[in-house]
């Protein structure tokens, strides 16, 4: 069997907080992830330390090694859209401050 040699990365929408699948015995993340032509409803993999709420943005990527999506990276909405963490506020694209 020929594997992959290219890595795709796909944008997921965590629906739980990570839980040890009885399946697997691997501490995973229900979430749905986002192809190009459908939206999946998958478990993918994580470490046991990750800290994900439900409904954060994660990336994650197919690995051939254990059968399942891994995670790649946690895009925490809190940390993006907190004002305090941004440097000069919120602009519209037309320059006007929101």
């Amino acid at each position: 069997m020929k594997q992959k040699t290219e890595e795709t990365w796909y944008p997921a929408i965590a629906r739980s907080s990570p839980y040890m699948c009885p399946y697997s015995d691997r501490y995973v993340v229900q979430a749905d992830i986002v192809q190009k032509t459908q939206i999946k409803e998958k478990r993918i993999y994580v470490e046991d330390q990750v800290d994900i709420d439900i409904g954060d943005t994660i990336t994650c990527k197919w690995d051939y090694q254990i059968c399942m999506y891994r995670l790649i990276q946690t895009m925490n909405q809190h940390i993006h859209t907190d004002e305090s963490n941004s440097h000069g506020g919120f602009y519209y694209i037309d320059g006007t401050q929101a």
